[in-house]
Order: structure tokens, then sequence, then C-alpha cells
């Protein structure tokens, strides 16, 4: 019995893959591979996904290709450090300043979507953890240590550590990572995400 050669057994994959994802409605974006080299079939999940918020990348940039000069940093920097240091009591008047109007905030609880409906006045557990982790006014926040990586022209991905002193003392630091487009009123953050710790 003849023992298929691995170029046949890669081949087999492909046209097994192509049928299942023609049935299920995929696109598929191939890639070339070389026998002994690693060969990502390039399934694209899109059609899987339900929205849960919308967003509308500047139109400009996304044709130009993307905001991707050294300029686009800065104002993505801007963006990460006015979201850390927002005051809690200007956050629903404010928040758009630096986030989509509606976001995603995943936290060790699960994640969350966040819109113009999600209220902070009056909510007892956001009380209760202002009580616990008084803030300065302003915010003694310290964000540093940006890493920025662009997803073509209207998206980009920032990670960061963020510190923040509190009035009794208390003290958090961590990593955050925060998922931004380019929008036409500047870039938002769309998806938030944070481990902070006591020091």
């Amino acid at each position: 019995m003849r023992v298929p050669s691995e170029r046949e057994n890669q081949r087999e994959k492909r046209r097994a893959f192509e049928q299942m994802a023609s049935e299920l409605g995929f696109t598929l974006h191939h890639t070339s591979f070389d026998v002994g080299e690693h060969t990502d079939i390039g399934l694209f999940a899109g059609p899987l996904a339900s929205p849960v918020m919308d967003f509308d990348p500047e139109p400009s940039v996304a044709a130009s290709g993307g905001d991707l000069s050294k300029g686009a940093d800065k104002k993505i920097k801007k963006c990460v450090r006015g979201w850390e240091s927002l005051a809690p009591k200007k956050y629903a008047s404010s928040y758009t300043d630096f986030a989509n109007e509606s976001y995603l905030l995943i936290c060790g609880e699960g994640i969350g979507h966040v819109d113009g409906s999600t209220g902070i006045e009056g909510n007892d557990a956001f009380a209760q953890t202002l009580a616990c982790y008084p803030v300065y006014k302003p915010r003694k926040v310290k964000v540093k240590g940006f890493q920025i990586t662009h997803i073509g022209g209207n998206r980009a991905v920032a990670t960061y550590t963020v510190s923040e002193k509190f009035t009794n003392g208390t003290k958090f630091t961590g990593n955050a990572v925060a998922v931004l487009a380019k929008l036409e009123q500047g870039w938002r953050i769309i998806i938030a995400t944070d481990h902070l710790h006591t020091s």
C-alpha cells in the first residue's frame, strides 16, 4: 500500500476543510506551504461572530491605509492617559473623550458591555469601591511602559503599566491593555482590561 506524501496529506486536509467551510459559509484565505513547514489553512472566523457593539472607523483613514505616523502613537498615549486619570465624578459626562460610546470591559468576573446607559451615579458597587480606594483630586495616576502595535490603519493595541496612589495610603500597580480604533473624533478605546494589585 502506498503511503501519501506530506504534500498530499496537506492537500487532502485543505480540500476537506474547504468543503466544510463552504457548507458553513466561511471565507478562506490560503497560504502557500512547503513540506516540513507549518501550514496555516487560514480560516477566517468572522461569520461566527455576532456584533455586541458598533464603531465606525474614520473613512478617510481606512481608505488611505491608516494613521501609522509617530503622531498617531502620541495621540494614542494621550487618549490612554486621559482614560486612566479620568475623575470618577466626570466619568458619565467625559468618558467618550477617551472611549467609544459603546465599549467592552474585560475584568476578573467576565466581559462587560458599557455604554451611555451604564450609570455609575447611585451604583452601590462603584460607591463602595471609591470608599475603599478614595482618589486624590486630581488622581495620582502614572501610566508608562507603552508598547503600541498597529492593526491596519485604523486600529491599535496599547499595552502599558499603570499605578495609582489613594488618599488612604493604598497603591495599585499592574498591567493594562487597550484596543483602540481611529474614529472620526480621534482615537478611542473600544476594549479595555487590566490586572491591578496592591503594592
